[in-house]
């Protein structure tokens, strides 16, 4: 009896396993099924970290090059770089640019395959959420231009079921003062009019009437993403911009309400006095990295856009001094002027990480402070203290620290001799190191710099990682001056001094 009993309650098990599985192959797939079968991927994943309602989202397309001669860790590319530029105002930003907690908003960024694994990596380190999403891919004739990838965008319609509303913003609409975030109200007001029509939002450009879609505020909805799809190829010659006017409209029941102008200000290098009295500016939608400013106020939003790209740099930076940053690619220096940018941009030392190896301890607060004062103004160095105590720490020591400690987290370490006070410069470093290294780009791997004033006395050094490749083998305990001044003349590595105290950064032949 207690046999059949067991084989009764084993045969309502199974039974019980079989109708479960048959329901669950009659379910019909779920939106996030969906996605996933159709090849969207998010990083890190909603099981990992659950979406908010709301998502701020930029996008990360486009032809990824790699310049000639790069550094092998540089985001030598326009869009990598204004992806993490946008990532670190929404999530890093000042107090009033980035998003707030609380509201239920993340912020994302929608990548195609083909962005490069190390850009991926540096925006997962600065707290953003990848969206994997396929390429959308128009006609020939569209990917022959420059909007050619832009109607992926067109997928943030498809994300239902993901959020609940998206606020999408090109990659070169920056906000320096004021977080997008607040126009997810736009959408609250008009659920409480009672309105169940998926809301779509945007600037009307004041030129054209039509939206620009590079600020657009939606609910996804399917049947939209679907529509506009298939609009593609019917409405050619302006990407995503023209298939969106095309399907949206200001009436009817795909009406478009019009949002604040002063949210996508298209032209801040025409703004002039009496704009900027008249309402408040927040998005500049500016190609600020290429585009010169055309008159003096546009020179104050180009030196904010400058100074964002810096804050970016340092806070990269100071993830380097900490060991958590990993070499992930790092934003180039950024000069506050763009005349100093115009020729920065070209020289393929912008990426270098530089770091001022100083000793710290009592008497040396004066120097400490200097170099500290050095490395915030110029915002591509980070300072290094090795503590000292009552001893002079040894140039063996310093050497060894270099060598253990700071290779291969920066391209250059420089041993500041306790002596020298260095002045601030309003040029990067990074022009002068092409200007020494420009001979022999893949030689220079240590800088001697000597003081202007007792030309006799060797005040530092500069240090490329790759010396290490020279000294393999060596203990670098016992490595002297006079060794590594061998090693140099040796390989034909550095025969120049390089002047820093009292005359800036003048060159000296030695």
């Amino acid at each position: 009896m207690k046999h059949r009993r067991c084989v009764f309650g084993g045969v309502l098990v199974l039974a019980a396993l079989t109708l479960a599985c048959l329901f669950a192959a009659l379910r019909p797939p779920s939106r996030l099924d969906r996605l996933r079968e159709s090849g969207y991927v998010f990083a890190p994943t909603l099981a990992e970290r659950a979406p908010a309602p709301r998502a701020v989202v930029t996008l990360c397309v486009g032809n990824f090059t790699t310049r000639p001669g790069s550094h092998p860790l540089a985001i030598d590319d326009d869009f990598c770089l204004q992806a993490l530029v946008q990532t670190f105002i929404h999530l890093h930003g000042n107090n009033d640019a980035r998003i707030q907690s609380g509201l239920g908003v993340e912020f994302a960024v929608l990548v195609a395959p083909d962005t490069p694994l190390l850009c991926q990596r540096a925006l997962l380190n600065l707290g953003a959420r990848l969206i994997h999403a396929p390429l959308i891919q128009p006609p020939l004739s569209e990917m022959r231009n420059r909007w050619g990838y832009t109607f992926t965008k067109l997928r943030l319609w498809d994300l239902e079921g993901v959020y609940d509303a998206i606020l999408f913003v090109d990659s070169d609409l920056v906000f320096f003062s004021t977080s997008p975030a607040a126009l997810f109200s736009y959408i609250d007001e008009a659920k409480k009019t009672g309105s169940r029509t998926p809301f779509v939002g945007g600037v009307i450009g004041q030129q054209t009437g039509h939206v620009n879609s590079g600020l657009i505020l939606l609910e996804p909805h399917r049947a939209h993403f679907n529509a506009l799809v298939a609009g593609i190829p019917h409405h050619l010659g302006f990407g995503d911009q023209r298939v969106i006017n095309a399907y949206f409209s200001l009436e009817g029941d795909r009406a478009l309400t019009p949002l604040p102008p002063y949210w996508n200000i298209l032209s801040p290098n025409l703004i002039t006095k009496y704009e900027e009295k008249r309402w408040p500016l927040y998005g500049f939608h500016h190609k600020f990295w290429s585009m010169e400013p055309a008159v003096p106020a546009s020179d104050r939003y180009y030196e904010r856009y400058a100074e964002t790209v810096t804050a970016l740099r340092r806070w990269q930076m100071k993830q380097l001094d900490t060991g958590t940053y990993d070499m992930l690619p790092i934003a180039p220096v950024y000069p506050k002027e763009f005349q100093v940018w115009k020729r920065v941009r070209v020289v393929r030392t912008k990426f270098d990480r530089v770091a001022i190896l100083s000793l710290s301890g009592p008497g040396r607060e004066s120097q400490a402070a200097n170099r500290m004062a050095v490395a915030n103004a110029w915002s591509q160095a980070s300072l290094i203290t090795l503590h000292q105590d009552d001893e002079d720490i040894s140039l063996q020591e310093l050497i060894h620290h270099t060598f253990t400690e700071l290779f291969p987290r920066y391209d250059w370490v420089w041993i500041v001799h306790p002596a020298l006070n260095l002045s601030l410069s309003e040029e990067p470093i990074h022009l002068a190191i092409e200007s020494w290294t420009r001979r022999q780009p893949n030689a220079i791997l240590c800088l001697l710099t000597s003081d202007c004033n007792q030309q006799t006395t060797m005040a530092s050094f500069l240090v490329h990682k790759n010396i290490a490749d020279l000294l393999a083998g060596k203990d670098v305990k016992n490595v002297t001056m006079h060794e590594l001044l061998r090693l140099a003349t040796d390989r034909r590595v550095i025969i120049d001094g390089v002047s820093s105290k009292g005359c800036g950064w003048e060159y000296i032949v030695q």
